[in-house]
């Protein structure tokens, strides 16, 4: 017998009398299901957080300050965070059981509609089983549903929630959607005796019944839609009123951006407004703007053809014209034209996003000394420091522009461009409040201004009014680089009203909690947003 063999005969042998030991040490358990707090539709790579985002973070925390996100805040930056945080998948935090309710997915499923997302708030709300939604979700996802243009999702979920004043118009509008008229005519009969009455409503579930417009001449005003409301004026197929635009919450702004019965310098003006706020995206305006009827001749020539035109219209002539245009020398006077309009109505930073993409066609060069502060300011805004880095140095060499390159200085400091000696010649031209601002925000991220620059400021009093238990979870949390919990903490931490108000300090400590638990970027964009919030 071979070596080979004899080994394999001894292997066998072996085998055989340690088979039962092997039999006995092997067991099947079922795998449990996942907890239902760790449901998520973000993972890392595609926009997520780390999975283990909430390790460290108590269930307790968690349901503590959920609700107190500022979703109402104007910051892109705040409100793309929020959005992640809720968001992302990942084990859940520390003590959340599934027994617990409302469950801390429900809370994160309210907190991403209030930011604006309805159709996110379905999917993540559809990895919770039915059984286990608390009333709260059950109703929140038929107006998400409302909003998302989901109305059989609405219908086919409306036994499930509890009675309430809006349930009712619900289920007309489901009556309607079945063919049953009788029916949804007598529960828009039991709507019009209530007090008071909901006249946007019954206006547009009238429409919807054939009945004529009312004489007062229809639906004339909408301050404040509500879901039922756009659902019923949508179903109705009528106009909605141009108030609802500015008096909109966020979750709706898509909703009306979609409206197919409305102009087009309806939906483009929610667009832009939307993307404002973060609610949409570029590539979101861009389809709303690709709807606007542009001739040949007007793309050829925007700057002419702009003249008397409405702000949000003239802005999307001039990125539809740019989008067509071959010669990167259109793109100066053109871009120039369009910032310089935006700014004056309050929505540079929406313009600067959707012309980022052709300012980056243009290599910055002496010819163009005016282009360059306003080039070099665009490009920060809308997140391209490289490219900015470029004007800025151009525009800095120019004596006709180097003043303006100056005001740049600290939000390029932001982004570790730029000479740090020449701080002291910015902190001479601006306020107390921006040098203030600056400072923190810039020392948050390892670019601190000199100790004079401190120390000349040292009798401007601050007007932080921060509970001293949210400091200390914000502490503990970035200490520890606990993601969700800093996030949680921080941004809760800043305020409402807006950047240009918020004290300094609380801004600074901010942007360095998030750069302490390895958003970097993230930190980076809010220090910029901050920076050019209070008075660049």
């Amino acid at each position: 017998m071979s070596v080979f063999r004899a080994d394999a005969a001894v292997f066998a042998v072996a085998l055989l009398l340690t088979a039962p030991v092997f039999a006995a040490a092997i067991e099947s358990h079922d795998l449990a299901p996942p907890a239902l707090d760790s449901v998520g539709t973000l993972v890392p790579g595609q926009g997520g957080l780390p999975a283990d985002l909430w390790s460290g973070t108590s269930a307790e925390v968690a349901r503590a300050l959920l609700p107190r996100l500022p979703v109402t805040t104007g910051s892109p930056v705040v409100r793309g965070l929020i959005r992640r945080l809720v968001l992302s998948a990942g084990a859940p935090p520390k003590g959340a059981a599934d027994s617990d309710r409302p469950l801390l997915a429900e809370l994160r499923a309210q907190t991403v509609l209030a930011v604006g997302d309805a159709a996110g708030m379905l999917a993540l709300s559809d990895s919770i089983p039915a059984p286990a939604r608390g009333p709260r979700l059950t109703r929140l996802r038929l107006d998400a549903a409302l909003l998302a243009g989901r109305r059989d999702i609405a219908c086919a979920e409306l036994n499930a929630a509890q009675e309430d004043a809006e349930l009712a118009k619900i289920r007309v509008l489901c009556r309607f959607a079945a063919g049953d008229g009788p029916g949804a005519a007598l529960g828009l009969d039991l709507l019009r005796d209530r007090a008071p009455p909901d006249t946007a409503f019954i206006t547009a579930a009238e429409a919807m019944a054939g009945l004529p417009p009312p004489k007062k001449g229809g639906l004339t005003a909408l301050p404040s839609p509500s879901p039922v409301q756009l659902a019923a004026v949508a179903g109705a197929k009528m106009a909605i009123p141009a108030d609802a635009v500015d008096g909109a919450e966020p979750m709706a702004l898509p909703a009306l951006a979609a409206s197919e019965a409305n102009s087009s310098d309806f939906r483009l003006a929610a667009a832009e407004r939307a993307e404002a706020l973060g609610v949409m995206n570029t590539d979101g305006v861009r389809k709303v703007m690709a709807q606007l009827p542009f001739t040949p001749e007007l793309l050829a020539t925007p700057l002419a053809g702009s003249e008397g035109m409405p702000g949000p219209r003239a802005l999307a002539l001039f990125v539809r014209s740019l989008d067509e245009a071959v010669d990167p020398v259109l793109v100066v006077p053109v871009v120039t034209r369009a910032l310089e309009q935006a700014a004056a109505r309050g929505r540079f930073a929406t313009a600067a996003r959707l012309l980022a993409p052709h300012i980056l066609r243009v290599q910055p060069f002496d010819a163009l000394p005016g282009f360059a502060p306003l080039a070099a300011s665009a490009l920060l805004v809308a997140g391209q420091p490289e490219g900015a880095s470029l004007w800025y140095d151009a525009a800095s060499r120019n004596a006709a522009t180097a003043a303006a390159a100056a005001r740049l200085w600290p939000v390029m400091r932001v982004w570790g461009i730029g000479d740090p000696g020449q701080a002291m010649a910015w902190v001479e031209s601006v306020g107390p409040r921006p040098v203030l601002v600056a400072a923190g925000v810039l020392g948050a991220l390892g670019n601190a201004l000199p100790d004079r620059v401190l120390t000349a400021r040292l009798d401007v009093a601050g007007s932080a009014a921060i509970a001293p238990a949210l400091w200390e979870l914000l502490n503990g949390a970035a200490r520890d680089k606990r993601v969700g919990g800093t996030l949680l903490a921080g941004l809760t931490m800043l305020d409402k009203t807006g950047f240009d108000k918020a004290d300094p300090v609380v801004l600074a400590r901010v942007v360095a909690a998030l750069r302490a638990v390895g958003l970097e970027r993230d930190a980076k964009m809010l220090a910029t947003e901050i920076v050019f919030a209070n008075g660049l």
